[in-house]
Parts: structure tokens; sequence; C-alpha cells
């Protein structure tokens, strides 16, 4: 629906020279237009028209696209180039459009669509059962809902059905590129990093343009702090495909961890123009990187507050509540975790009431014992929350922290048994802990100086800790309110007036994001306009 101009594409895309074509059916006729443009001086370079009959869908794409590079590659590609075939096997025109159509949903952001995506990927999996890409792209869509913000798809279900899937598309193709990056993402999803990184590797051999597996590659470099590597990665994602939203969420992101703010926003625009309901969510987490709360509350509101039937929507405009510690505000107290407002607020039997309904709805142990621990964080009860995570951490078999053991239950059972004495007790907990942040590089870890300072505490380097927790708020971090404080230090550093100063100073920046929150709500600004506000501030904060 847009009506860009050559020039104007060829800039987007950062290339010299524009494919353009129309392709049109008629029954089982079809027909392809394709010329090669100029975008110097728009004129054409070269046009052809091709009619074939729709017999084998894959047979007349690679005919098709052989003919053309034949024609271009005098102009564009001198010497011998070869062209990937693209044989899946048995699909009808008809299933292969409702395929694009499920592929194109992956990358709207919002998990409405990838619910979608899903059912229309099992749908064609088994309408066209020898169709290896559709296998591929459902192992991938199991791991888009696994246990979403508005149910439960635990992992006992979507991990298997993930790779029951991988393993239907290499049989029928081995060679399939999508389902060896599919098996990356679930021996990533294993906390298998080094598999995962064999698995992408081996989808960018067998077709080097795949964005996708750059991107997998790039993050499980950057897990394990090998942060040049990653970051050659991403460039070649950006290379490859600049307008795709994953590359240009990862390059806003990180040009904004690197104070490169200005340039994540410019990145941010992009996003919105190829995929809006993401770059709102994005938008989002770049202010809360920035410590600025107002600003995507704000957002948050003008965006989703409106939305009541969206559980995804609610729930993110009630977490930014919670973290501010506005637990009292209804879109908190009626979200889909409404129990972690009601707990820190003291609502202590309606804290669990509500506890109790959202786990009738839960089959996963793992998810269970989340959803208590925290519940019971908030309403204060640390011997029953160490009991949960202790139980979390011993069934923990790899001793690791990833997904099985996460590094926010770890961080929450290391504080709370270095409150009651027993860490020490707990052989490996203060290890991984140590592994798993000294591994965590500048790359997408917004939160990585807090969770140094947490590891500061454990260690009994208190100094340390407060230096860290001080230079953060001095920063103008106001910490996390989700369980009542804003830091769950329960420790003999609660009774250190410096503790006590830096937590005041947290306070007040939270204070101050309030009152941020209230002057953009009666500016009357759009959503729009408030981030060209702010991106005006930081070209003058970097003019100065």
């Amino acid at each position: 629906g847009k009506d860009a101009t050559i020039a104007e594409i060829a800039a987007a895309l950062q290339v010299e020279t524009i494919l353009e074509g129309s392709v049109r059916r008629s029954g089982r006729t079809m027909r392809v237009v394709a010329q090669l443009i100029s975008a110097k001086d728009g004129s054409h370079l070269w046009s052809g028209k091709y009619d074939r009959e729709l017999d084998d869908l894959f047979a007349v794409q690679d005919d098709i696209a052989a003919q053309i590079l034949k024609a271009l590659r005098p102009r564009l590609a001198p010497g011998d180039v070869q062209l990937p075939s693209s044989a899946q096997g048995e699909i009808s025109p008809e299933l292969f459009e409702r395929f694009l159509w499920a592929r194109n949903l992956t990358y709207d952001g919002t998990q409405a669509s990838a619910d979608r995506a899903h059912a229309e990927f099992l749908a064609i999996a088994k309408a066209a059962p020898k169709f290896a890409l559709g296998h591929a792209w459902l192992a991938r869509s199991w791991l888009g809902v696994e246990e979403r913000v508005g149910g439960d798809v635990p992992p006992g279900i979507a991990l298997p059905a993930a790779q029951a899937a991988v393993d239907a598309a290499l049989a029928l193709d081995p060679q399939e590129a999508m389902a060896h990056f599919a098996q990356g993402l679930l021996w990533r999803r294993h906390d298998e990093n080094g598999k995962a990184l064999v698995a992408f590797e081996k989808a960018l051999v067998l077709n080097p343009a795949l964005v996708d597996a750059y991107l997998g590659r790039q993050h499980a470099l950057a897990r394990t702090n090998r942060v040049p590597e990653a970051l050659q990665a991403l460039e070649a994602a950006r290379g490859i495909d600049p307008l795709h939203p994953a590359v240009l969420a990862d390059l806003s992101h990180l040009l904004n961890l690197q104070g490169r703010k200005v340039e994540a926003f410019e990145m941010l625009e992009r996003m919105y123009r190829v995929a809006p309901a993401w770059a709102v969510a994005h938008e989002m987490h770049l202010y809360v990187d920035n410590w600025e709360w107002g600003r995507a509350a704000h957002l948050a509101e003008r965006e989703h507050a409106a939305d009541k039937e969206d559980v995804e929507k609610q729930e993110a405009l009630a977490n930014l509540y919670r973290v501010a510690g506005l637990h009292d505000r209804p879109a908190a107290l009626t979200a889909f975790r409404r129990h972690l407002s009601l707990a820190a607020l003291g609502r202590r039997e309606e804290a669990l009431a509500a506890m109790q309904e959202r786990l009738a709805g839960v089959t996963d142990p793992h998810l269970r014992t989340t959803i208590e621990w925290n519940v019971h964080v908030a309403l204060g009860d640390a011997a029953r929350a160490q009991e949960l995570l202790l139980r979390l951490w011993q069934q923990n078999e790899s001793r690791k922290i990833g997904f099985a053991f996460n590094l926010n239950d770890a961080l929450a059972l290391g504080v709370l048994l270095h409150r009651s004495g027993e860490l020490q007790a707990q052989p490996g907990l203060l290890e991984a802990i140590e592994a798993r942040v000294g591994s965590m590089s500048e790359l997408h870890q917004a939160g990585l100086q807090a969770n140094r300072g947490y590891l500061a505490l454990l260690q009994d380097r208190d100094d340390a800790a407060l230096e860290r927790f001080g230079a953060l708020a001095d920063a103008g971090w106001y910490g996390s309110w989700r369980y009542g404080p804003p830091l769950y230090v329960t420790s003999r550093l609660e009774a250190d007036p410096r503790f006590q100063a830096i937590r005041a100073r947290l306070v007040a920046n939270r204070d101050a994001q309030v009152k941020e929150l209230e002057r953009l709500r009666n500016s009357g600004m759009n959503a729009a306009e408030a981030r060209a506000e702010y991106v005006a501030k930081l070209a003058t904060a970097k003019v100065r």
C-alpha cells in the first residue's frame, strides 16, 4: 500500500539495482513479468515475461528464477553462479499462498500473530506432509507459542513437537536450511549453545542468505560472550536484509546499549515502517533499558490501554506499573498476573486466590513453581519462596543457569539463602551464578550491572555491591518494584546507612519517572510526537 520510488527502495535496501515484477494467475497458468531497473537514473536495464503452467509450483519457480539469473548474469555476476533448487515436495499453489502468509505473520511481533501462524503451519503440515519447508516452519512456530502470556503450552508439549517437526523436515530433505536453523533454536532452548552454533552454521552453509540463521548465531555467540563474532554475524544479516524486522530490532537494541541512542531510534523508525506492532513493543524496551519508565508507560497507555480484550497488551501495561511499584492501578489488578500486584499490596487472601486461579490453567511444573515463588516473595514469605526455589534448583539436573533454571530464579534463591545463612550449603549454586553473570556480554544485557551487584552481594563483597547499586542509582536507575521494595536485598545490607541512602535515591528516581508520565499525559502528544521529542532531547544532549 505504499508508493515508494525506485530510488527510495534502493536506498532502504542498500542496493544499486532493483528487480521489479508482478505475478498473475489465471486458472492453472502463471504469468511472471520482471524488469531490472537502475536506481541511479530509473532506466530499465532488462525485462522479461514468462508464461508457465502450474503443474509443479517449485519447478516453475526454479525455471523462472534460472531464466532471470541467466539474463542478469552478464550484468551483475560474471562467471558461474549456481542457483540452489527450491524443490520442497508436493504442495498446491493455494496451500503455498497460505504458507507464505503464515511465514509473514511470524515477523509481526505479536502473540496473536504467532498463534495464527502456528495454526496455519499445523494445517499445512497435515495437508502437505511431503512439504519439508512447512515442517521446518512448524518446528519454529512451536517455540513461538511455548508458555505464552495468555495460556500454557508447556515445554513438555512444545519441545518434543518442535523436535518431531524438525525430524520430519530433515527426513524429507536433509539439505533444508530452515530445518537446521530450527534445530539450532531447539538446542539453544535446551541451553546447548555449542550444538546450536553448529546447527546455525550448517544452515548457513546450505543457505548463505538465511538471515534468521545469522541472527540465531549472533544470539548464541553473545550468550557465550564472543562479542566480536556476534557483531560480525549481525552485520552479515544486515548486509543481506537491512529491512528484516529482527535485524532492525537487534541493531537498535545494540546501538542503544552502546550509548548511540539517536541511531537506535533511527533504526526504530525503520521498524515502524515494516513491523509496526513489533516496533511498539521494541520502543518500550528501549525506554526501559534507558530507565525512562515514564515514556514506556506513556506509550503503553497510548497503544495498549484501550484494547481490553488483548491479554498480551494488558499484561505489558500492567508489568510496567509493577516495575514502578504502582500495583494499585486498575490495569495491574485486572491483568493476567494480577496475583503479583495483589501480593505486593499485602492483600494476602486475594493474592493466593488469584494465584490458584492462574495455576488452574497451568500444567507445566516449572511454570507452576515459578508462579508460586513469585507470589510468596511478594508476600514476604521468605521460607516458602526459598523452599519452592530450592525445588526448582534440585530438579535442574544440568546445574547450569538457563531456560530450565533462569538467572532470575538463581538470584532470588541466592539472596534468600544468603539471608538465611544457607548459601554455602547448596553446592554449585553460587558457582553457577558466577559462571552465568561472568559469561554475560554487554550485548543484549541491559540489566548486567544490577546482576553484577547482586553477585557481589552473594560473594560477601559488600562494598562492591554498594558501589554497583550506587552508580546505577546515580545514573537514574529506579530498581524493580515487582515484589514491593525497589531491591529485594534481604540481607544485613538493609541496616547499612549507605544502602539506605541508595534506596532513597531509587525511590526519588521512580517518583521522577511517575511525574514524567503525568507530564506526557497532560502534554496531549501522541506516541510519535512523544518519540520525536525524546530523540530531539537525545540529539541536543549529544551536541553538548
